[in-house]
């Protein structure tokens, strides 16, 4: 399923680059695309948020002057940070490498935050990764759409209800599934902003 139109449209990248890359800045690019581009991260001061083209600008141009006021030391600090700045922090939103292209950026938002998940020993559970996994396929299948603040209800790998801005009471839910689906368990997926907020420092 193709992007929305006028949609920042998250680019591929190989895995050399992916794993450069500080995840912190990958999820804040794919959460708000717009917003990351207009503040990338604070200017190297840590002071003033600037472009990330600007604060590279500043720092290529000040690494100029160091060079040419003979203050190779301080040239080279500049040139480190901006290395790191380039190499660390994507431009816009990217791809995963090991995910298909053609999906929104929110999409590949939370699969990365769902296979981080899956990571988690309390997660490693039949039950519990039936769930998430059938979340997944329905993210990679464009089925599934990650509207900010939504929230979808799963149990036993079946979408029981939402996608939904709003919550339900799962003590009257739970019971009724139980009697619908059979034992199992339930699973909610909330469409939030990273959790903490890259410094952008």
């Amino acid at each position: 399923m193709e992007p929305e139109k006028d949609q920042i449209v998250p680019v591929a990248v190989d895995e050399a680059t992916w794993a450069k890359y500080n995840k912190q800045y990958v999820l804040r690019s794919l959460w708000d695309p717009d917003e990351y581009i207009r503040q990338v991260r604070a200017h190297f001061s840590g002071q003033i948020r600037k472009w990330r083209t600007e604060t590279i600008e500043q720092l290529q141009h000040q690494k100029s002057q160091y060079y040419s006021s003979s203050n190779a030391e301080m040239a080279e600090s500049v040139e480190k940070l901006l290395q790191r700045l380039e190499e660390t922090s994507p431009a816009g939103p990217v791809i995963p490498p090991s995910e298909s292209p053609g999906l929104d950026a929110t999409v590949y938002y939370r699969i990365e935050i769902l296979k981080n998940t899956m990571k988690n020993e309390f997660w490693d559970k039949p039950a519990h990764r039936m769930n998430i996994q059938a979340v997944l396929d329905a993210y990679r299948s464009g089925e599934l759409k990650a509207p900010h603040g939504y929230v979808s209800y799963w149990f036993k790998g079946i979408m029981v209800r939402g996608p939904a801005p709003d919550t339900i009471d799962l003590s009257e839910a739970v019971p009724r599934w139980v009697q619908e689906y059979g034992g199992g368990s339930h699973y909610i997926e909330s469409v939030q902003p990273p959790v903490p907020q890259p410094s952008y420092t």
